[in-house]
């Protein structure tokens, strides 16, 4: 259980959108009220400016009478460019799905809306046509449609690239009451990792685990300990190998965090414990519990 380095990976992609207010023009149903046009705002959390990235996303309308009640999901966030298709999806395939209470009132479809684009996407149905819309029972209140990812990404062959969708459903009822979802859904295309990015991971791994093997290392205190990793990563931030400006150290659990460049995200845990992850003896206990009812 105990591990010198413990690797965090984590998808250098979108996992929310980016802030900024959309018009999204989404039509009625046939047999729903007159079609209407809706500001659509995302409400978010900045993740890593340089990047990009943001978290946290939540839809909000400027109708403050909208009904907030869909449910949304996809049978997966993550599509890699190689894709053979899974759970019930072709090649590149994503269900989408939007929830909503069942009634006698329930809309004959729903539209979906990428938010990048503004673009209305189509519609979810409620069929039980599983071949076309996805759909596996009609009339249960789970709207499905299928959509195809495009898998052809022009990119740089020494690294691994990836683009985002970010969708929303949205729909009007037969009261003229807009109907809008908790969270967004999203997709996330990624390149599989080029031989190029893997040698950079393995030189730092190296590099990292050369330092916390060496017989300095291991009789130094724990202050000691973090400035021979920050000293190393600066050489390696210098080498381009690492984002300089990502690494830090965190004092509960005493570790210190750092990011390969193009690659995972790296913790290494520096206070020593009986589980090696550097918490503390009681929080060790409630790991080595969790993990023996795991089996």
């Amino acid at each position: 259980m105990k591990k010198l380095v413990s690797l965090l990976i984590a998808v250098s992609t979108l996992a929310g959108c980016p802030v900024s207010a959309l018009a999204a023009k989404a039509e009625s149903s046939e047999d729903a009220n007159p079609k209407a046009s809706y500001t659509y705002a995302v409400k978010v959390g900045r993740r890593d400016p340089k990047a990009k990235t943001y978290k946290n996303g939540s839809p909000r309308f400027n109708d403050k009478n909208a009904i907030k009640d869909i449910e949304m999901s996809e049978t997966r966030k993550y599509v890699f460019t190689d894709d053979k298709g899974e759970n019930g999806c072709g090649t590149g395939e994503v269900i989408h799905y939007a929830t909503i209470p069942v009634g006698d009132d329930m809309p004959s479809r729903i539209a979906l809306i990428d938010i990048d684009t503004d673009r209305h996407i189509g519609y979810m149905y409620d069929n039980g046509k599983t071949a076309t819309s996805g759909d596996e029972k009609a009339n249960d209140g789970i709207y499905s449609i299928r959509l195809r990812c495009d898998l052809d990404i022009d990119s740089d062959p020494d690294k691994s690239e990836s683009y985002s969708r970010c969708y929303f459903a949205l729909y009007t009822d037969a009261h003229g009451k807009v109907h809008t979802p908790k969270s967004l859904t999203y997709v996330n295309v990624q390149e599989k990792t080029t031989q190029k990015e893997l040698s950079v991971w393995d030189e730092v791994n190296a590099r990292i685990n050369a330092v916390m093997t060496s017989d300095e290392y291991n009789a130094a205190s724990t202050d000691e300990k973090e400035k021979m990793l920050l000293d190393e990563l600066a050489l390696l931030a210098d080498e381009g190998l690492v984002y300089g400006d990502l690494t830090r150290t965190n004092k509960t659990p005493r570790s210190v965090v750092y990011k390969i460049v193009n690659g995972p995200t790296v913790i290494v845990s520096l206070a020593p414990c009986s589980c090696g992850y550097g918490y503390d003896d009681k929080t060790c206990d409630s790991i080595d519990s969790m993990f023996k009812k795991l089996g």
